[in-house]
């Protein structure tokens, strides 16, 4: 005589495989949508980095071109016996120095604080006889002396600058060659222009966001927050600013 719990035990037992089974098979989907999602996430953070990577480096080669100029001027100013020679080359050697680097807005001389020579010569009035230390904006006066004090380049900005518009200003210790003569050489560089050169060497493609940030973390250029940027440095001599890239649309809308 057949058990009648037999067959009932046996449909238990199947359907509790089955629910077993559609379980498993349910983590098993789930577990490979996360990482499906985290593998297409992934991929495009590294294609947003792909396409960020280059303007960063743009960023530091048009900016160290333009010092490059700054160091002839240093040269200039050690190398002349007297400073009378400084005086009577300044304005000609300031502007053999700019000839193919568009946005040098000044080549100046500073002495104890102060600008005693400037070119182009059209900013003199504004610019010659400015103490630096008397400006109300903290940082001009404590980066002179960071400079004078250091030796190396130190860069300002971005600032609104005395003669209009936006930039940095470079400036390094020189080694006098008489008592009176200038302490720095300065170089104003408008930050437009750099960031315009930059963007045409390594433009970002559409549906990219990218902001730039300085070394205080302000914006720069571009409008942000980013959601989870991606973020790039970018290294000057004086400090890094860094480059916060995204998708425009947000990263849900890239993986989907």
């Amino acid at each position: 005589m057949q058990h009648p719990v037999a067959p009932r035990t046996n449909r238990w037992r199947t359907l509790g495989a089955t629910v077993l089974a559609t379980v498993v098979f349910v983590l098993i989907g789930v577990g490979f949508d996360n990482w499906y999602r985290d593998t297409l996430i992934s991929r495009e953070r590294a294609r947003v980095r792909a396409y960020a990577t280059p303007y960063s480096g743009a960023l530091e080669s048009a900016v160290g071109r333009r010092l490059s100029r700054l160091a002839g001027l240093k040269t200039l100013v050690e190398t002349r016996r007297q400073l009378r020679d400084v005086w009577g080359e300044f304005e000609g050697y300031a502007e053999a120095l700019t000839v193919g680097v568009p946005g040098v807005r000044a080549l100046q001389l500073v002495d104890e604080g102060r600008i005693v020579a400037t070119w182009p010569p059209s900013a003199a009035k504004v610019l010659v006889g400015y103490n630096l230390f008397a400006d109300k904006r903290k940082a001009i006066g404590e980066d002179v002396r960071r400079a004078m004090a250091s030796g190396a380049i130190t860069i300002t900005g971005p600032l609104r600058l005395l003669q209009g518009g936006t930039g940095l200003v470079a400036r390094q210790r020189v080694s006098r060659i008489e008592a009176n003569a200038p302490d720095l050489v300065a170089m104003v560089i408008d930050l437009p222009t750099v960031i315009a050169e930059a963007q045409s060497i390594a433009p970002t493609p559409t549906g990219i966001a990218v902001v730039l940030r300085d070394r205080t973390d302000s914006i720069v250029s571009g409008v942000g927050p980013l959601q989870d940027a991606v973020r790039v440095d970018v290294r000057f001599s004086d400090g890094s600013w860094h480059l916060e890239a995204a998708p425009a649309s947000g990263w849900a809308a890239a993986e989907a």
